[in-house]
């Protein structure tokens, strides 16, 4: 890239695990042809198997991928070399990038202003995706709680992901909560109220600057030096056979959520293997749903958590694709 020319806008999508990020990123890439601007990705998965990247494929949509880790302590250089490759392989109008669920957004806006980026892209928007549904749930440990604070201190638009599924009472409650952590920016309940693509990229940057009291100043600043995905684990397992879907969603409901906090991937049923179905899981709730993209996707499990017992869960799923063979229950502890 001519380091002459303005430097490009970059939106920067966060939110805790299982908050709705890749749901909201697929409908702007939807939208991106019809208004005409050429968007990029760069995509950032915790674990080693791309299951976002897999469901915001779009076709003429060019993606770069940051895999096993999070974006906030990748190598020395990854994302300036992503970001190369886009602006300069691609020459994209805009940029998105879609952090894991664990990702310091503090972190990543220090990365994004470093002398060799600084050139190249200028960071639009902080968006941040809250899950209305799981919001008060107690199932999250301080630590995670701190990093969803964070996250959500930093946006300059919060959307508010499947209000639908929450009462008016509360929804109110959640806007409380966001609001007292950050009063200044703008919110949007989805899936009914929505900011188009075109929108984003035709408004002014916003101002990245979070007015917050002294114990949020001390909770922000304090984020990076532990950072909470430091002592999370990965299980993949692939399914090289279908499945039976009552044993499948046993397991997703009976996840200890002490142990994993979520669950995504692909998986084929018994009796209906023609079809492919991805799904996630977030703290004991979860969503299957048939997968209209590429077919030649592998099954396959991927599990986040900061506890993980590997062996029982690599037994358990191993266990279901056997023929004929009921999962054996005192493999998961219920909750």
């Amino acid at each position: 890239m001519n380091r002459c020319q303005p430097p490009i806008p970059v939106v920067l999508l966060t939110g805790f695990l299982g908050a709705g990020k890749t749901t909201l990123l697929t409908k702007w890439l939807q939208q991106a042809a019809s208004a005409g601007l050429r968007v990029g990705v760069l995509m950032n998965e915790f674990g080693t198997v791309s299951i976002d990247s897999a469901l915001a494929a779009t076709p003429g949509v060019p993606m770069e991928q940051v895999s096993s880790g999070c974006l906030c302590c990748a190598e020395d250089g990854k994302l300036a070399d992503s970001l190369q490759r886009l602006l300069t392989e691609r020459a994209c109008d805009l940029i998105i990038i879609e952090t894991s669920g664990l990702a310091e957004p503090c972190s990543i806006i220090g990365i994004l202003t470093e002398p060799e980026i600084l050139p190249l892209v200028q960071l639009h928007a902080v968006f941040t995706v809250v899950d209305a549904q799981n919001y008060e749930l107690h199932g999250l440990s301080d630590e995670e709680r701190g990093l969803a604070d964070r996250q959500i201190a930093y946006a300059s638009v919060l959307f508010i992901s499947k209000c639908d599924c929450v009462t008016d009472d509360e929804l109110n409650s959640v806007r409380r909560g966001i609001q007292a952590i950050n009063s200044s920016a703008r919110l949007i309940c989805l899936p009914k109220a929505t900011l188009n693509i075109a929108e984003i990229f035709y408004s002014p940057p916003s101002s990245h600057h979070v007015e917050v009291d002294d114990a949020q100043t001390i909770l922000v600043e304090g984020a990076a030096e532990d950072h909470l995905h430091a002592s999370y684990r990965t299980l993949t397992v692939n399914l090289s056979a279908a499945v039976r879907r009552a044993d499948f969603e046993d397991f997703l409901r009976g996840l200890d959520r002490r142990e994993v906090v979520r669950t995504k991937g692909f998986v084929r049923f018994r009796h209906e293997t023609s079809k492919l179905y991805s799904f996630h899981s977030i703290l004991g709730f979860h969503l299957i749903q048939e997968f209209f993209g590429n077919s030649k996707i592998e099954p396959v499990v991927v599990m986040i958590g900061p506890d993980i017992n590997l062996p029982k869960y690599a037994a358990y799923l191993r266990a279901m694709q056997q023929r004929d063979t009921s999962v054996p229950s005192f493999l998961i502890k219920k909750n």
